[in-house]
C-alpha cells in the first residue's frame, strides 16, 4: 500500500451498474462516496403490473442478507415459511411494513446460499386471514453468478 487514499469506484468509472444474470438483477450504486451493492428478484401482478412480491440480498461477511417484501392482507403475526425445492429452510418473522408491502428480514450463512445456488425454487409461502395459502415461487436461476458478481463488484 502506498499510503494513497483512493475514491470508491465502479468498473469503467461509472456511477451506477445494472446486470442481469438469469432471474436476478445486479445492481450497484454510489451513494456519498460509499458503494452499495445488491442482488434481487421482483414479481409483478400480471392485471395490475404492480409489484406483489421482491427479494433483495447484500452479500457481507459470508452470508447474503437482506429483506423480502410481501403483500398487504397476510397474517403479520404468523411470518412466514422459506422452502428450498419443496424442503423447509426456516421460519421468518414479519418485522415491518410500508407502503411497498411487507418486511421479511433475511439472512443466509454461506452454507445455505451454496445450497440455494444449486437448487431451482426458493418459495415464500404465507396464510391470508381467510386460511388461504398464498405462495410465491421465485426461480434461481442465476443466482450463483448473480451474488458472485455482487460480490466482485462490492469489494
Amino acid at each position: 500500500m502506498d499510503g494513497v487514499v483512493r475514491p470508491v469506484q465502479l468498473p469503467k468509472g461509472v456511477s451506477a451498474v445494472s446486470e442481469t444474470y438469469g432471474d436476478w438483477i445486479v445492481k450497484c450504486l454510489l451513494d456519498g462516496g460509499a458503494k452499495l451493492c445488491t442482488l434481487g428478484q421482483t414479481q409483478t401482478s400480471k392485471e395490475t403490473n404492480q409489484k406483489i412480491f421482491a427479494i433483495e440480498l447484500i452479500a457481507k461477511d459470508g452470508k447474503a442478507e437482506g429483506n423480502i417484501v410481501m403483500p398487504f392482507g397476510l397474517k403479520f403475526d404468523a411470518g412466514a415459511v422459506l422452502k428450498l425445492d419443496g424442503k423447509d429452510l426456516e421460519q421468518t418473522r414479519f418485522s415491518t411494513c410500508t407502503a411497498q408491502g411487507c418486511s421479511l428480514p433475511v439472512s443466509f450463512p454461506t452454507v445455505v446460499t451454496d445450497t440455494i445456488s444449486k437448487a431451482k425454487t426458493l418459495t415464500a409461502a404465507q396464510n391470508i386471514s381467510n386460511g388461504q395459502a398464498v405462495v410465491f415461487n421465485v426461480p434461481l436461476n442465476g443466482f450463483a453468478a448473480a451474488l458472485e458478481r455482487t460480490i466482485q463488484l462490492g469489494g
